[in-house]
């Protein structure tokens, strides 16, 4: 009930959306023709289908209630998260990110659990840190407590994804990041441990795709 009440006084004490994030478009032309780069805002949804090793396949929705990214050095809760996942388990909750957390995370989290999680201002979820972000050429984050070595693979945003968004579809450009494995192999066709791609967008470093030992997810609607 404390962390309730806790959650709840930073919503209120924190503007629900900066007037930058509000005046950006939601969809902007990429570097590459045909391609795109998204601004999340207060009130979009995300649908990522994840698929387990187990074989299972299902929806993770995100609701993003509160989406402030551009206040740094503040450990206020400028973003604010509701998910549901359909897999067998089910679940649903709410996740607090600081804004410390979107400029300068190095620790990122992808196993959720129902109710609501508050995250240290060193942690974030869903999305890269700036810092993360311009680091990528080489870097050392972890991922659910455990430290992981990631390399830029291609030097440029060189991967795509296509996402949904009303009646239109929207190919996003994104970066490639792998582990030190796959970056010294030489055969391509080794097949990644740790991959995580992000969108091709300094504000929002959103991850739209991300390849671990126990799932793959891969962002397939905004609404």
């Amino acid at each position: 009930m404390r962390i309730f009440f806790a959650a709840v006084l930073s919503v209120i004490a924190y503007h629900a959306v900066n007037a930058q994030s509000a005046n950006l478009p939601k969809f902007e032309t990429g570097s590459r023709k045909k391609c795109f780069v998204y601004n999340p805002s207060a009130g979009d949804s995300l649908i990522y289908e994840v698929q387990t090793d187990a074989g299972e396949t299902y929806l993770f929705k995100i609701f993003l209630k509160q989406y402030d990214p551009f206040d740094e050095n503040s450990d206020q809760y400028c973003t604010v998260m509701d998910w549901i996942s359909t897999s067998s388990k089910g679940g649903k909750g709410s996740i607090y990110v600081s804004c410390n957390a979107l400029s300068d995370a190095d620790k990122y989290v992808n196993f959720f659990f129902p109710g609501i999680t508050m995250l240290k201002s060193n942690m974030s979820a869903i999305f890269l840190s700036r810092k993360s972000y311009h680091e990528r050429s080489e870097q050392t984050i972890y991922i659910d407590q455990k430290p992981v070595t990631l390399f830029e693979l291609f030097g440029n945003p060189a991967m795509d994804v296509t996402v949904r968004n009303k009646k239109k579809k929207y190919t996003l450009e994104a970066y490639k990041l792998v582990d030190n494995e796959s970056f010294n192999y030489i055969d391509p066709s080794y097949a990644s441990h740790h991959e995580i791609w992000v969108q091709a967008n300094s504000r929002s470093p959103l991850i739209v795709y991300m390849k671990l030992p126990q799932f793959t997810l891969t962002l397939k609607e905004i609404k």
